[in-house]
């Protein structure tokens, strides 16, 4: 059976590290495996040829609109006997132009307003639709996603045979924090992390501090580091590739996650994985469902400085922060593993493909679905950009005309001397 994994880019994150851990699952099945990337080819994009899997690109051109870039995805996706979409526009509005014999499959990752919209779009057209952990379905549930194509499959990683941290001093100091992750604040909560570890350091917590990543918070997060007296604790790394990384997390103690919001989240499994015991935002359906508060890590309330502060005191216990590192490691290889996640997959693909090649699944509409684009829809962006800066020329002349002295035209009403502005909400923002 010949797989591909469709997203908009292999960029570094928690999602991409997930779709090269289903193409080495699948892989053992004996399946072909393909990663197809439709926006941008991403940092990563060379990675999975490292691995020993192809990787094609059916990107935009500036002379296309979106519904023909569609339908170039679409013919680039016929060659397969399954199709795994990853947040990619083109692939999901694509979908009804694919052969009836193609399974498709649609993965949410998290629970961004985006990766609804898009994973959950043009679904008479879709076998199934993953959701990566309870949190994730209960929210699809509720934006109205078909309740009969859902289907919960909690994502894993990687996990060793043996405690990783068996061998290790835990008498060692300064304790270990890390941060790793897309350095923003809507998300994961960046802006937290200087007052919390200010805070810590109050406490009289002795600690280093690791932060990897990138992201629009990266240079207010530096500079607040520097601003609380920070510097010499901390070292920011920026971001950094992902062996790099990991081989960083794997000398932490804690795993430092204040996120606002979450799926399932990758790099909380990763921690565990490694005997890094997480302190990490409670999310209900999210992180509560991977750690068990007091045990295997400790659970504070969203943006509760001290509240995160006071758990890097407590796992400055070394008898305390042991015995958490080995239950989290325990509960990551029970109940997280690649392995088991892989094989859930594979059962899914199996069973989706066998529906179509039955003739059990619906006939697909043999339409590109317009919904996920405006105007773009049928104008190339070489035309949009044009548009686009013609309304903000035309914007820029009204407000001219309105300066205090001038008496402003009526909305949409051409004067001598003044050009029709585009409504305030016009498509070509």
């Amino acid at each position: 059976m010949r797989v591909a994994l469709v997203t908009y880019g292999l960029h570094v994150g928690g999602m991409e590290s997930l779709l090269f851990a289903w193409a080495r699952g699948l892989r053992g099945f004996g399946w072909g495996i393909e990663f197809v990337v439709t926006e941008a080819p991403g940092d990563w994009y060379n990675r999975p040829a490292e691995e020993g899997f192809a990787t094609s690109a059916v990107l935009p051109s500036p002379m296309r609109g979106r519904r023909e870039h569609a339908v170039w995805v679409a013919r680039a996706l016929g060659a397969f006997d399954a199709v795994v979409l990853n947040h990619s526009r083109a692939a999901q509005a694509g979908l009804g132009l694919l052969s009836d014999r193609i399974a498709a499959l649609a993965v949410l990752h998290g629970n961004g307003d985006h990766i609804h919209r898009i994973g959950a779009a043009n679904s008479p057209n879709l076998d199934r639709i993953v959701c990566v952990s309870p949190r994730v379905h209960a929210e699809a549930l509720r934006r109205g996603a078909p309740e009969s194509k859902l289907r919960l499959i909690v994502s894993g990683v990687p996990v060793g045979a043996e405690w990783p941290k068996a061998g290790k001093n835990w008498g060692d100091r300064p304790l270990r924090v890390i941060f790793l992750g897309r350095v923003d604040h809507s998300e994961k909560g960046a802006l937290d992390v200087p007052p919390i570890l200010a805070r810590a350091a109050e406490m009289d917590c002795e600690f280093s501090f690791d932060l990897v990543g990138d992201g629009p918070e990266l240079p207010a997060v530096r500079a607040e580091l520097a601003a609380r007296g920070l510097g010499r604790a901390a070292r920011v790394h920026g971001a950094l590739p992902h062996p790099q990384a990991m081989d960083l997390l794997s000398t932490a103690d804690v795993l430092l996650m204040p996120s606002r919001t979450e799926g399932l989240p990758i790099v909380l499994l990763e921690a565990m994985a490694r005997g890094v015991v997480p302190a990490a935002s409670l999310l209900a359906g999210s992180t509560d469902v991977i750690v068990q508060d007091g045990r295997s890590g400790l659970l504070i309330p969203v943006g509760d400085v001290e509240a995160f502060a006071a758990a890097l005191v407590k796992l400055s216990d070394p008898a305390l922060r042991r015995e958490m590192s080995r239950q989290a490691w325990a509960t990551a290889l029970e109940h997280f593993s690649e392995k088991r996640m892989c094989e859930q997959y594979a059962s899914l693909l199996e069973e989706s493909v066998a529906e179509r090649r039955a003739g059990r699944a619906a006939a697909r509409t043999g339409r590109v679905d317009p919904s996920l684009f405006g105007i773009e829809y049928h104008l190339p962006p070489v035309v949009m950009a044009s548009a686009r800066r013609a309304v903000r020329a035309c914007r820029a002349v009204g407000r001219f005309l309105v300066r205090p002295g001038r008496t402003p035209a009526a909305p949409g009403i051409r004067t001598a001397g003044a050009a029709t502005t585009a409504p305030p909400h016009s498509d070509l923002e």
